[in-house]
């Protein structure tokens, strides 16, 4: 079996956490694997990571800008990468290429090594479909550009010889609109953290956000319901494409108990959630974040603290009202009263963290078990 493996990937290594893990994964277990991904302008062109090649091209992630806009970077990534990918290909000869969405149409670019006989894996982080409809604030899943992209979305999965997601709930919906199931392989963003941590007994008043900044979190929300509660503070972590629409959010009411503190390396998050009463997850009620189900949802309880999230069916998926102090999305009064539940009642607090390390652990969503699925994946796929 040829052990050689590139990803692809439109997104800054290692800062994308799943990629890394993936992708070290696979080194650890006697891959050779090249990361092919952008570069900022004061990253190495070549640098070698967690024993993970990585090749950086010399293309920024542009945060602002329409659907014009993103299809312009996303075309002029695909030409760069499609080209570093088969240069590559003719001196080390990949065994895999492995494509990371979004976007989907990334998995062409292994064009030249699939004619030579490599295995083509496309990683589904999210579904493009209705992640077009969250931006534009749409739920009819009847038009032109919604089918256009479930057409690129259905024409890259069959170029691949295998496909990975996140979760059932994405799953479910990729064999509704019909992938193969046996084609298709469920690796979720799980956290990699060797022993939950006791439920936080500190934190006092404080509440911690530690994520990204997308369409489809409700930070409105978030920044009308602390304007509330003027005795509870939220320090906000991570980065996104609506960093500067948070920012901009929280300075525009004034708020002095809501405090933005940049982002983190997934290293050090332990001890930064340690500060902690408890986390949100504030989800918005639309078609791609009723079934997400994020890294940090299932990161967070297992470093002890309990988690205040929107009631949505890819977090009901996992998750009952034992686990999480759950409110209606989009109703800032519920989330309101969520915190202050959360706040009032440590018991019922530290209840929910221990269901919810449970129900991790009796579903083997933690690292160690589920890039066993990654590997196992790979070897099947090598020998065929």
């Amino acid at each position: 079996m040829n052990n050689k493996v590139c990803m692809v990937v439109y997104q800054y290594y290692p800062r994308d956490h799943r990629v890394r893990k993936e992708a070290e994964a696979l080194a650890r277990n006697g891959f050779d694997v090249e990361v092919i991904c952008l570069r900022k302008p004061d990253e190495k062109r070549r640098d070698t990571v967690g024993g993970v090649k990585v090749l950086r091209l010399p293309l920024q992630l542009e945060r602002s800008g329409g659907m014009l806009r993103y299809a312009y970077q996303y075309a002029m990534f695909f030409a760069m990468a499609a080209f570093a990918v088969s240069v590559e290909h003719v001196r080390r000869r990949f065994g895999f290429v492995h494509a990371h969405s979004l976007p989907d149409f990334l998995v062409f670019t292994a064009a030249f090594p699939k004619l030579t006989g490599a295995k083509v894996v496309l990683d589904l982080h999210e579904v493009m479909p209705e992640i077009y409809l969250s931006k534009r604030g749409l739920r009819e899943k009847s038009g032109m550009v919604f089918r256009l992209m479930v057409f690129l979305e259905a024409i890259s999965e069959a170029y691949a010889d295998r496909v990975i997601t996140v979760s059932d709930t994405l799953g479910d919906i990729l064999v509704g609109r019909g992938l193969p199931r046996e084609k298709l392989t469920i690796i979720f963003n799980a956290p990699d953290i060797e022993k939950p941590l006791p439920p936080v007994s500190g934190g006092g008043r404080k509440l911690v956000y530690a994520g990204t900044f997308t369409e489809y979190h409700d930070f409105e929300l978030v920044v009308a319901a602390f304007a509330q509660m003027k005795s509870v503070e939220l320090d906000i972590y991570g980065d996104g494409s609506q960093t500067e629409s948070v920012r901009r959010r929280i300075a525009e009411a004034g708020l002095t108990n809501v405090h933005f503190k940049g982002w983190v390396r997934p290293e050090e998050m332990k001890d930064v959630l340690s500060k902690y009463a408890g986390t949100i997850a504030p989800f918005g009620d639309s078609e791609i974040a009723k079934v997400a189900l994020g890294h940090k949802v299932l990161e967070t309880p297992l470093f002890g603290l309990p988690v205040v999230a929107a009631d949505l069916p890819g977090l009901r998926a996992v998750f009952d009202d034992s686990c999480f102090f759950y409110y209606r999305a989009g109703q800032t009064d519920d989330f309101v009263r969520a915190v202050r539940s959360l706040m009032s009642d440590k018991d019922a607090a530290r209840d929910k963290v221990l269901r919810s390390q449970e129900v991790i652990e009796k579903r083997g969503l933690t690292w160690d078990k589920i890039s066993k699925r990654l590997i196992e994946l790979y070897r099947k796929l090598g020998n065929e």
